[in-house]
């Protein structure tokens, strides 16, 4: 999650994508780390939301699918949590 005033919570934790491309940008993904992945959680208020994540892949990379699509976040008044 980025950009969030307040402590939050995403349900679940993880995602799974699946990515085609070519071999030497799939290959450039795994050396590098990964896929990035966030959550833009700015000006949410405390409650629960449902939310897609967003990711960044190269150009020549696709995005076949994600598992899950959309997840929890609850976002939390002060340090509560």
């Amino acid at each position: 999650g980025k950009g969030s005033r307040y402590r939050y919570r995403i349900t679940p934790p993880t995602i799974d994508i699946e990515v085609k491309g070519p071999v030497r940008v799939l290959d450039t993904l795994v050396k590098d780390g990964g896929i990035k992945v966030y959550m833009d959680l700015k000006d949410l208020a405390p409650g629960v939301y449902p939310r897609r994540a967003v990711l960044a892949l190269p150009p020549e990379a696709v995005l076949v699918s994600t598992s899950p699509e959309i997840f929890t976040v609850t976002v939390f008044k002060g340090s509560e949590q």
